[in-house]
């Protein structure tokens, strides 16, 4: 396994480390679907094994690292709430047009998931959450987002929610408390610039 660049994106290394010591493995779990898949003869078939599949993943985690405590929630509890728009992005694949990208710890745990939408001219984010256990796990999975977008020509949009918005804006997008986006152009050049650290 090649050792990652400092802050590098998954397209570019294998592993992404941001901080002595850490290393989050990225992998991009689901695609979206085009028009043709879901045209295809076998998408019912692929579309229910997705859902059930999904559905395992999400209860299994649920139920072990991504499990939060009714105090925890109603306490407004940081990193339960990222738990929970983890297991929020993981059960939003169920549906096939939406996109799934995760990212695992060195020892192989599931820490983070971010799902997204593919439009006409943008990536747009639906829900990215994770277990906080690793820092830079929210960045890793936007940068994964950039290269997946400028692959495929697009930007990225977000519908921010008030507590996230200095993250994206850290991450170079432009607009205000709910709503934040990155040209397609911003895109392409974030994503050279990742290519090139």
């Amino acid at each position: 396994m090649n050792k990652g660049k400092a802050c590098g994106n998954s397209h570019i290394s294998s592993r992404y480390q941001c901080k002595k010591g850490v290393s989050i493995y990225p992998s991009t779990f689901l695609k979206s679907w085009t028009k043709d898949d879901i045209k295809s003869k076998n998408a019912g078939a692929e579309s229910i094994r997705r859902g059930k599949v999904i559905d395992l993943i999400s209860n299994k985690l649920r139920n072990g690292r991504f499990k939060t405590t009714v105090a925890e929630i109603m306490n407004d509890d940081r990193k339960a709430n990222g738990k929970e728009h983890a297991i929020d992005a993981l059960l939003d694949a169920k549906d096939p047009r939406v996109g799934l990208i995760g990212t695992t710890n060195k020892s192989g745990a599931a820490i983070g998931f971010m799902s997204y939408k593919t439009g006409s001219d943008s990536l747009s984010i639906q829900h990215m959450g994770t277990d906080q256990s690793e820092q830079g796990t929210g960045a890793l999975l936007f940068l994964q987002l950039v290269g997946e977008a400028a692959r495929q020509g697009k930007g990225i949009n977000v519908a921010s929610e008030p507590d996230s918005s200095a993250f994206y804006e850290k991450m170079g997008m432009q607009g205000s408390t709910g709503n934040h986006s990155l040209s397609i152009d911003a895109t392409k050049s974030l994503y050279q610039k990742i290519k090139t650290s």
